[in-house]
């Protein structure tokens, strides 16, 4: 009994928490990711694995990386969404998405690093 008990607890809460397949990346594969969003005029960040996840076009306007420990780093996208609220987000590639010729792409896909982004690439927009 117990062990069902915790079981259903552990199944209820992977539904409120967004997996982070990669946020923690190796110097070149940050260094990648920053140098293609850098190109870019907009992203959209959503976990479509993630319940109630709306997806969000920001407007980048900064995009840089930083150690966090040992040789792992992380990517933060800095700018606004349409409605002109600031946003600062440490990005797991695995949920952001780029436009490639008019379809929303996942970026770690774009840069050839294997992740599921629990979408197929979609029509660019929200």
């Amino acid at each position: 009994m117990r062990a069902t008990l915790v079981i259903i607890l552990a199944l209820a809460l992977s539904n409120e928490v967004r997996a982070d397949q990669l946020m923690y990346l190796n110097a070149i594969q940050a260094k990648a990711a920053t140098e293609y969003l850098q190109k870019q005029k907009e992203a959209i960040i959503w976990c479509a694995c993630c319940d109630n996840d709306p997806k969000v076009k920001i407007t980048i306007s900064r995009v840089d990386y930083f150690q966090v420990e040992g040789d792992f780093y992380f990517v933060i996208l800095r700018g606004n969404t349409p409605e002109g609220k600031y946003v600062e987000e440490r990005l797991d590639l695995a949920y952001v998405h780029v436009n490639v010729g008019g379809k929303a792409q996942c970026l770690a896909k774009v840069l050839k690093i294997n992740c599921d982004p629990c979408t197929a690439p979609f029509k660019w927009g929200v």
